[in-house]
């Protein structure tokens, strides 16, 4: 709105400053009405007051089922199949592992791939299992990440970085023949030069 004083020419009916506010058929009338119930649900906050509350009830208040409750319903409240945050989904998985619920952690970030999957729940994921020592379950998690984003170089380079590591030398080259077929890559440079590098690193 323009925000001259009528004295200088806005807010009459010569005036030119162009706000729509300004218009003749304009002035006068309030702000418009609320947004309605179904508007008014699709302005979901990001959960950062939620995850607050959360760590409260779990560190000070050391109420753990009151914690998982305020997890579970601002889980409820997001409408994963428009978006998600990965954030809140590892938050929770976190807690439960916190709590020694490795079932259950694994059970929500399972969830979250299945629902909503994201480049964020499926690094969050593959790291947690890498930590665990849980190698089989890493290759799985790749495996479905990469059929999800196939044209991630990122993903398929940690795939064969992870083989590399382990020392099994034929998976690793055979994760960078496959990633090299992809008919659309997002970075394939950068794929190209990790697998160049693979290579010469045998010699």
């Amino acid at each position: 709105m323009c925000r001259l004083p009528p004295t200088s020419g806005c807010g009459g009916d010569t005036c030119t400053c162009g706000s729509s506010a300004c218009r003749p058929e304009e002035r006068g009338k309030g702000p418009g009405p609320p947004p309605s119930a179904s508007d008014a649900s699709r302005l979901v906050p990001i959960p950062t007051p939620p995850l607050r509350y959360a760590v409260f009830e779990e560190l000070v208040a050391q109420d753990v089922d009151r914690a998982r409750a305020v997890l579970a319903q601002a889980r409820k409240v997001v409408p994963h199949a428009h978006f998600t945050f990965a954030k809140l989904w590892v938050h929770s998985a976190l807690f439960e592992l916190r709590q020694g619920r490795l079932d259950g952690c694994r059970k929500l970030l399972g969830e979250a791939i299945g629902r909503c999957p994201k480049n964020k729940l499926f690094k969050e994921y593959v790291q947690l299992e890498l930590q665990l020592g849980d190698v089989a379950r890493c290759r799985k998690l790749y495996g479905k990440y990469l059929e999800w984003a196939p044209a991630n170089c990122a993903a398929w380079t940690a795939f064969a970085e992870l083989e590399a590591s382990l020392g099994e030398e034929e998976r690793a080259r055979g994760i960078y023949e496959l990633a090299v077929a992809q008919p659309a890559l997002d970075m394939p440079e950068a794929l190209w030069k990790a697998y160049i590098d693979f290579e010469m690193g045998l010699q």
